[in-house]
């Protein structure tokens, strides 16, 4: 009976131990497999890095490029900018003048053709454009000479 019950616990002992090891054997084939699939994920991996990086260094490359391209171009414009600036600032002054310059062309027509400028309330005043000014029409003998008959 003692003997019948080692036997038993040696054979219980054992298919314990050959499940254990069955177990152990596909539990370890299974992490192999997982740790060889993981391994060529990560040389995948490592490889779409290492092109990730190529890439990264291409496009600084270009933007440094085109950043150079921009400079000039920025560079031309700001060169241009005070003729641009120019036209934009003066001409509202250029414009009055121009106006200015045509009253007085103006005027001095009147006078030449014999108009006269009133003269102005306080005679400390000076006379400046738009002033008034009264034109008053020639005689006709003085406009046409007398043709000889």
């Amino acid at each position: 009976m003692i003997h019948e019950d080692i036997l038993k616990d040696i054979s219980k002992a054992k298919a314990g131990e050959d499940a254990s090891l069955a177990l152990y054997e596909k539990t370890k084939s299974a992490l192999e497999a997982e740790k060889s699939d993981l391994e060529s994920e990560i040389e995948v991996a490592q490889e779409e890095k290492g092109n990730a990086e190529e890439d990264v260094v291409d496009h600084k490359g270009e933007r440094r490029t085109k950043k150079g391209e921009l400079d000039v171009v920025m560079k031309k414009i700001r060169d241009a900018e005070p003729g641009c600036a120019y036209f934009q600032i003066n001409y509202p002054l250029r414009t009055s003048n121009r106006q200015t310059e045509l009253d007085g062309l103006h005027k001095a027509k009147a006078i030449l053709s014999g108009g006269t400028l009133d003269k102005p309330g306080d005679p400390a005043r000076e006379l400046r454009p738009n002033d008034a000014f009264l034109q008053r029409p020639r005689r006709l003998a003085q406009v046409r000479p007398l043709r000889a008959a």
